[in-house]
């Protein structure tokens, strides 16, 4: 039996580049909606756990949109209609509020505001298609309390319990007046800087570990080479046109290393590649920037041994000394450590204990790692459980509050057997001893690489990305091309680098924001010929995304999906 076992958490803290740097416009709401719920709510709760210690992963460019909010009331249409006096909403306006404010799962993030569900139920309720058919309904006071719900609840339960101002708009319910509004609007627009403030104090008190993802959360492995695809599906097409984008993925990943020095005053330990994509060449890229861990999941691992990760009925694993463990990989660059997450733990967390009651839910995760600590023949196995950090907690009673109060707090309870660890803490304790004969090339869903690069839409994205890189690229060569306007267009192809534009192209996932997505996608491949001097090719006028006759539009991107909890890899939040 082993002495003791280290639960690691890594909350993976991400939302897609939603602003086109050429207009200013921001396409979506979630960097500053999850930003006064999520980001700040779950830094509240770890400094109420000062026992508990955790790793906390951010994408940089998430970082940006939360620090850069000077003429986000001009730029958000989403804040900027909140902002509106509701008396001077035109009619199409109006009709905008109804579809776009009633964002989140309804059980958990409206029902629970009695006001808030009386608005839902007005606009004819959950479905948003035809919701401007009931626009008339809707009084001045109407619309106007639905501008300030749309926000407050969204607030973290804790920074409404801990400021009077919020606590007293929630007992207040209804009959707003705009200048609470514009109070709410303007508190809410003034945390999203202080998130970095609240995690760089955790941090310089030793209570968490930071790590960073390469900057705008691109898919490494394909672009050093995206023929790696093949790893897993040998007989994968390829995208038109393909090449390798080794400059792009050592920028990417370079200048995510220098954005999270400049925030937090030192240089990160561990990298967790977005979407957990990896493979040896990408490997070798983190090694050589500095890193001296990154981790992936479990089926990865699998698919890297040649073996089966296997559980028993209950689900615990049988050989938990299989995955509980740090692995050694040799790269050209050096060695590197690599964790593998707990799938099913981490799903568990992600998707099912949000059923449970949340003692018992606490419970069952304590028990699970208490029996790896009784089967485990290592003297500290490491449990890694990784999941993003934001989205599951709108499907929770409470924010999550509830549970991950309880689930916190009996860890800290729970006594030397079972201790939270920060992954570097962990990796001292116990070193890499086994070396990896090979690193798969995969991520955490599937362990393959197949949801950004297996569709045809997938890969008429890529095609369109790498003409608009290979124009560019010829253009700088001619030596007509401004610095200024190279620069530019380069930083728009970064951000079309993105894993998330991916993620919703194909059939495999679908949202109500999908056609916002194709145009955000585009957009930035538009701006790379606008800055080149030429006129946008035809098809970035064309939506890739191609939506069935009749079939649903789909779920807003704020949450998780249900996925199966059989170690298949087949179920990841939504995004974002």
């Amino acid at each position: 039996m082993a002495s003791s076992v280290s639960v690691a958490f890594l909350w993976h803290f991400h939302q897609p580049y939603y602003r086109n740097d050429v207009t200013g416009e921001v396409a979506l709401p979630w960097a500053r909606l999850h930003g006064v719920k999520d980001y700040t709510g779950m830094a509240l709760l770890l400094r109420r756990f000062p026992g508990v210690r955790a790793t906390i992963n951010f994408v940089p460019s998430l970082l940006r949109q939360l620090e850069e909010t000077d003429h986000l009331f001009e730029h958000d249409p989403w804040l900027r209609l909140s902002a509106k006096p509701a008396a001077d909403l035109d009619e199409a306006e109006r009709a905008f509020l109804l579809r776009e404010f009633f964002w989140g799962p309804p059980a958990t993030m409206i029902a629970p505001h009695r006001r808030y569900a009386e608005l839902l139920a007005l606009r004819g309720g959950p479905d948003h298609l035809g919701a401007e058919r009931h626009v008339r309904r809707f009084t001045e006071a109407d619309l106007r309390d639905t501008q300030v719900w749309a926000n407050l609840a969204w607030f973290h339960p804790l920074l409404i319990e801990d400021d009077t101002f919020l606590a007293g708009l929630v007992k207040k319910e209804r009959g707003y007046t705009e200048e609470e509004k514009t109070r709410l609007l303007h508190a809410q627009v003034a945390r999203l800087p202080r998130v970095v403030e609240l995690y760089r104090e955790l941090q310089d008190r030793g209570q968490i570990e930071l790590t960073v993802t390469p900057y705008y959360h691109p898919i490494l492995p394909l672009l050093l080479d995206w023929s790696c695809v093949r790893d897993a599906h040998p007989h994968a097409p390829l995208a038109p046109g393909w090449e390798p984008l080794e400059d792009d993925a050592v920028s990417q990943t370079e200048r995510a290393l220098a954005a999270f020095e400049r925030r937090f005053g030192r240089r990160p330990r561990g990298v967790w590649p977005a979407e957990g994509a990896v493979s040896e060449a990408a490997a070798a890229l983190l090694v050589r920037a500095g890193a001296r861990w990154f981790a992936t999941d479990e089926g990865v691992l699998a698919r890297s041994l040649g073996v089966a990760i296997e559980r028993n009925a209950a689900g615990a694993l049988k050989n938990p000394d299989l995955l509980y463990q740090a692995y050694k990989l040799a790269t050209p660059a050096g060695e590197a450590a690599l964790f593998f997450r707990d799938h099913r733990l981490s799903d568990l967390i992600g998707f099912s204990y949000r059923d449970r009651p949340p003692r018992e839910a606490a419970e069952h995760f304590l028990s699970v790692a208490r029996d790896a600590r009784a089967r485990s023949a290592r003297k500290a196995p490491i449990l890694p459980v990784i999941l993003d950090g934001e989205n599951a907690w709108e499907y929770y009673p409470g924010g999550g509050v509830p549970f991950l109060t309880a689930l916190y707090a009996a860890l800290e309870g729970a006594g030397d057997e079972v201790r939270t660890a920060r992954l570097s803490d962990a990796l001292d304790a116990a070193p890499a001893e086994t070396t990896l004969p090979r690193l798969a090339a995969g991520s955490w869903i599937n362990a393959d690489l197949r949801i950004w690069a297996g569709h045809a839409e997938d890969r008429a994205a890529w095609a369109l990305l790498f003409a608009a890189r290979r124009r560019l690229v010829e253009r700088a060569a001619s030596g007509s091309l401004p610095a200024a306007a190279e620069a530019r267009a380069r930083e728009e192809i970064a951000i079309a680098e993105g894993s998330d534009w991916f993620w919703w192209f194909g059939d495999e996932h679908s949202t109500a924001h999908d056609a916002d997505f194709d145009r955000l996608f585009r957009a930035h491949l538009q701006n790379v010929y606008t800055l080149c001097g030429d006129d946008p090719p035809a098809p970035l006028r064309e939506p890739i995304k191609r939506r069935k006759k009749n079939a649903p539009a789909g779920e807003a991107p704020t949450g998780a999906m249900a996925p199966p909890l059989d170690g298949s890899g087949s179920g990841r939040r939504a995004s974002p």
